[in-house]
């Protein structure tokens, strides 16, 4: 694809997902709109129709992770579907979906980071700070520019609330009147490499990411050995026995399970006599002392509680 056609659509992205911490709303995920829900439900149902997401991430910034990387799957899934002719993909992607990310707290200079516009397949544009932030897709970024922070005739330099004009740049029209400078999208960082908490959905299901979803796996089936069972960490909580599945269906009522489906996820499987409170008050994240997105997940030693090595074993098919 030539650079010229990356933003070759000058209207306004008619799906738009915008995430900041400063939309307000609960900050216990279990009691917020489930962005990954929707997300799914709008692109996988809907896939002409226009949407507007808001997600509140105060607290939970790293959650813009998750939310990037699936936009990102869910329109290469649509591409590869065969329930949508050659026409109606083309008019989806001529649709284009604008994300907004603002995750950058001010805590280290005056005007915080600036904010980068990255052109994705699709149809896809975000605008984004920090640079961090597109660091899940970062082998997919097609084009990569910046905003400078002072002189940039969008806001002045003193201004404290840039997130309030900085999504105009959505916009491929409005976004030419601006200075926007071209810079190599190898500068985005590489992803953390961990195991880590990706996200936390409506249930307080823990649903995960690591660098590779196969080897840890694979890691936890030799720690698990005949017992099928490990002990996981996540971010500062106590260490809990969770037991190995393939799905929830290999689990027992009430029982805690970590299992593969394409990454890692770690549920508690619901028991017949749960009320619908019993299921946020029993679910994983409640057990695991309501841990933060982002927080690293580390097993257990049972008979000194250090934890394992994480050298990368044969991997395995989830």
């Amino acid at each position: 694809m030539s650079i010229t056609s990356l933003f070759r659509h000058d209207h306004e992205p008619e799906r738009k997902i915008l995430l900041s911490d400063t939309f307000g709303g609960p900050l216990d995920p279990t009691e917020r709109l489930d962005a990954d829900a929707q997300l799914c439900t709008f692109l996988r149902s809907e896939p002409l129709h226009p949407f507007r997401l808001t997600v509140d991430t105060f607290g939970q910034e790293a959650v813009t992770d998750h939310i990037l990387a699936l936009t990102l799957a869910l329109h290469d899934e649509l591409d590869r579907c065969t329930y949508l002719t050659h026409r109606e993909k083309r008019a989806s992607r001529n649709m284009g979906t604008g994300i907004f990310i603002n995750a950058a707290p001010r805590t280290t200079h005056a005007n915080g980071d600036p904010f980068y516009v990255a052109a994705l397949p699709h149809g896809i544009r975000v605008v984004a700070t920090p640079l961090s932030a597109l660091a899940p897709v970062r082998e997919r970024v097609e084009r990569l520019q910046i905003l400078p922070n002072e002189n940039n005739g969008l806001y002045s330099n003193a201004e404290q609330f840039r997130s309030s004009y900085t999504a105009i740049l959505l916009h491929p029209s409005f976004a030419r009147r601006f200075p926007l400078q071209e810079i190599d999208p190898d500068t985005i960082p590489k992803e953390d490499s961990r195991w880590k908490l990706s996200y936390v959905d409506r249930y307080g299901n823990l649903v995960t990411n690591v660098e590779d979803p196969h080897a840890q796996w694979s890691q936890l089936q030799t720690i698990a050995g005949a017992i099928g069972r490990v002990r996981l960490r996540v971010g500062q909580s106590s260490p809990r026995e969770i037991a190995l599945g393939n799905s929830l269906g290999t689990a027992d009522p009430g029982q805690l399970i970590v299992y593969g489906n394409g990454n890692i996820d770690v549920v508690r499987k619901w028991h017949p006599e749960d009320r619908a409170q019993d299921k946020l008050d029993q679910s994983a994240y409640r057990l695991f002392g309501s841990p933060t997105v982002g927080d690293a997940i580390t097993t257990v030693n049972p008979t000194n509680t250090k934890s394992f090595s994480t050298s990368v074993l044969p991997a395995t098919v989830l």
